[in-house]
Parts: structure tokens; sequence; C-alpha cells
């Protein structure tokens, strides 16, 4: 089967909503803006063009995965496929389409501003002057031992 497969970086823009299979699979879905910008040639100015929605859906352990780690204005990195969804409206009877991706893999985006949730903070850790060199000896951090010394053991 062949399927479009689609890797981008945005922005959580609302809050996840997490439902459940009858079978009892969870299923993730949350919307993700990806934000453009281009540099005009003439001016040189940077200018932001329309936000690219993405609808996104992630199942099972994923999905657990994103709902607890992940929330709205989170910048995240997403890889999936790309699925055509259709439908006939209750209302008229017209046929109407919508794209999703199917999230294969998710994570946090690293590198710019820090997140916004309060659970991606690592507990602070406690700074040492020693490592365990050996089970019951003990080495100051800063005198690594040679290389020699080793090799052999």
């Amino acid at each position: 089967m062949l399927q479009t497969t689609i890797t981008f970086e945005g922005n959580i823009a609302a809050d996840l909503e997490v439902t459940f299979t009858p079978s009892g699979k969870e299923v993730v879905r949350f919307p993700v803006l990806v934000n453009r910008r281009r540099r005009d040639p003439d001016t040189g100015e940077w200018t932001d063009e329309e936000p690219t929605r993405h609808a996104c859906t992630a199942f099972d352990t994923l999905g657990d995965h994103i709902a607890e780690s992940l929330s709205k204005g989170d910048r995240v990195l997403i890889v999936g496929s790309v699925v055509t969804d259709s439908w006939n409206a209750k209302d008229t009877g017209d046929k109407r389409t919508a794209t999703r991706v199917l999230v294969d893999a998710a994570g946090p985006r690293f590198g710019g501003p820090p997140p916004r949730s309060a659970r991606h903070s690592a507990p602070p850790r406690q700074a040492t002057t020693t490592d365990e060199w050996q089970v019951g000896e003990q080495r100051p951090r800063d005198s690594a031992p040679h290389r020699s010394s080793l090799v052999g053991q």
C-alpha cells in the first residue's frame, strides 16, 4: 500500500482531545499549526504567511505518551502518514473530505524557547564532587584515570 509520509514542526494549537474506541484503545486528537515565514526579496523584511493546520491523530501507547507529555502551545516534531477521510454531510447529503495525519512519532522540539508545560521540567540534580569508580572506591570527578590503566583490565 502506498502512503504519503510527512514530517513537520509546529505548535500544538488546542488542548488534546483524549477518547477511547469501543474496544478500549486510546485515541488522541490535536491540531498542530505550522507557521511559515518568508523574506521579501525587495525589502529584505520577514513576513508571516497564513499558518497551515494539521489535524493529528495518535493511537494506543503513542497517544498515551503524547497526552502525558505534551500540551497546548508546545513546539513539536511530528512524523506520520497523511490520510483523507470522506463522508456525506447529514444535513445536505453533500460529499465532504478532510485530511489528517496518523502520527507515527512525535516529541517536543528542543532548541527554541522552553516548553510552557511544567511537566517538562526535570527535578533539580544534586551536585556531587565524586562519582563511583568501582564498588566501594571513590575518585574525584576531575581526576579521570589514564587510558593505559584501563586497557587489559
